[in-house]
């Protein structure tokens, strides 16, 4: 014979129990994910992400168009494929662009972004 009650108080215990599985879980997981970090210097992570825009210079990337640049009205900024922040100068017709993916010739690389030319094919501009 059971308790009223008793069994619902069983099933939030055990629930209770779980949570706190879970947590404990996420928290070692993440005081692991810390201790890697801790052990890659700043400097070889900063490196490698100047390797890898370096790589870019001179190259044609497909960037979807986000929107206006954070530091200059007069430029967009967009994402590669490769989620690369890429600013560029939108030129006259600067707000069709949004949301549109066009090709930009990667000019330079930034610290954190890449600066680039959106690259007009032959033909569009005739009209």
């Amino acid at each position: 014979m059971s308790v009223p009650g008793t069994q619902k108080e069983n099933q939030e215990s055990a629930h209770e129990n779980y949570q706190t599985k879970q947590i404990a879980s996420w928290r070692l997981r993440w005081l692991k994910w810390s201790q890697i970090c801790r052990r890659v210097p700043t400097s070889a992570i900063n490196a490698n992400i100047k390797t890898i825009s370096e790589s870019r210079l001179g190259t044609v990337q497909r960037v979807l168009v986000e929107g206006r640049s954070k530091r200059d009205a007069e430029e967009l900024m967009g994402r590669t494929e490769c989620h690369r922040a890429v600013n560029f100068p939108g030129g006259p017709n600067a707000a069709r662009l949004v949301g549109q993916m066009i090709d930009v010739t990667i000019t330079e690389a930034m610290a954190h972004s890449l600066r680039g030319e959106v690259l007009v094919k032959e033909g569009a501009l005739a009209g």
